[in-house]
């Protein structure tokens, strides 16, 4: 990696010069031995350097963050290596806060690249997955680092501690021989009013990700109050609405009553953002939310998805359709003395 010193561009100086600061190289960087096979001094790092992204750490410091791509000196099958595992593929966390003495402090080691892995992934076919293109949860508070990890698909690594990365979780659609590799190629992005990543795939199209984990989810952590008459079609029912997450888990009670129907929830199996917003009067935006649940309708068991979008000062719309077990749907918005809010309680 070079850094360079680029004030005169900057600065709109005539004929510009970029400044050499500094040079840091990691050819000799050693890896984990879990990750040596052989028995013999194999390379320990590509020189095909890919992704190189500056970013800003929840810890205020300024890093720069890189990956590695493919396996670009392998040339020979060694000691009964496929050519694939005799080079690794890794991304690192190197702390620049000083310029002049840029230095590495975290690696992330697929464990594709492990002695007991590669030569199996090798023997099924297809590519060995590298960490590739790059994306973060928030480039100026990063905490989280999104790899689209080429056949290894989406990879979810959490860069808090900047020296410790572990992988929190990962998606693939499938593996298959190189034929019909399932390849993840742009860098992912990050719709942050919904919590969702998205990627492209060779095969696969746009795909779109959510993070189960209200760690990493802050859209999971939302609430919802309506409390009030809501004007329908069909005419007024009243709604009671509190959810919100408690203990790490969703909750919510609900109760709609009016026009001769009468809906109780039971659990929550999924609270969020508004992922089947209807994009009129449900937007998928930060001041909807989504509650999916369990609960009865006319006293028998039913499924339903309630949605409600803020749109301030107690003005906002509600939505309930029965998704199993009945064939009730009722929306609207929040009569007048009615009070009904969306809140995130974290960003």
């Amino acid at each position: 990696m070079l850094i360079m010193d680029s004030s005169d561009v900057v600065k709109r100086v005539a004929d510009p010069k970029l400044k050499y600061v500094s040079f840091l190289s990691w050819c000799d960087q050693q890896p984990n031995p879990e990750f040596e096979q052989g028995g013999y001094a194999r390379m320990t790092s590509t020189s095909a350097n890919h992704a190189t992204e500056w970013v800003r750490h929840v810890n205020g410091k300024e890093y720069v963050v890189t990956t590695d791509e493919s396996y670009a000196l392998t040339t020979s099958d060694t000691n009964g290596l496929p050519n694939q595992c005799k080079q690794q593929s890794f991304g690192r966390m190197i702390d620049i806060s000083d310029e002049k003495n840029p230095k590495i402090v975290g690696t992330f080691e697929h464990d594709a690249n492990k002695a007991s892995v590669c030569p199996t992934l090798v023997a099924q076919g297809g590519n060995i997955p590298m960490v590739h293109y790059l994306n973060f949860d928030d480039r100026n508070n990063m905490r989280v680092a999104v790899y689209a990890a080429a056949s290894g698909g989406i990879r979810f690594v959490d860069w808090t501690d900047p020296t410790s990365p572990k992988e929190v979780a990962y998606y693939v659609a499938r593996r298959n021989t190189p034929s019909k590799m399932d390849f993840s190629r742009p860098d992912p992005r990050y719709d942050n009013e919904n919590c969702l990543y998205y990627t492209g795939w060779n095969q696969g199209g746009l795909v779109s990700i959510e993070l189960t984990n209200p760690q990493y989810n802050p859209c999971m952590s939302r609430t919802a109050s309506v409390n009030g008459k809501v004007a329908t079609a069909l005419g007024d029912v009243t709604v009671s609405l509190q959810a919100s997450r408690s203990g790490g888990a969703p909750t919510a009670s609900l109760s709609v009553d009016g026009l001769g129907k009468k809906v109780l929830l039971n659990s929550v199996t999924r609270l969020g953002s508004a992922i089947d917003a209807d994009g009129t009067q449900v937007t998928a935006t930060k001041n909807s939310v989504q509650i999916d649940g369990v609960g009865t309708f006319n006293d028998q068991p039913a499924k339903f998805r309630i949605q409600v979008t803020d749109n301030g000062e107690n003005k906002g719309f509600f939505s309930l359709t029965c998704t199993e077990g009945c064939s009730f749907s009722t929306s609207g918005y929040l009569q007048g003395g009615g009070k009904l809010a969306v809140a995130n309680l974290k960003s």
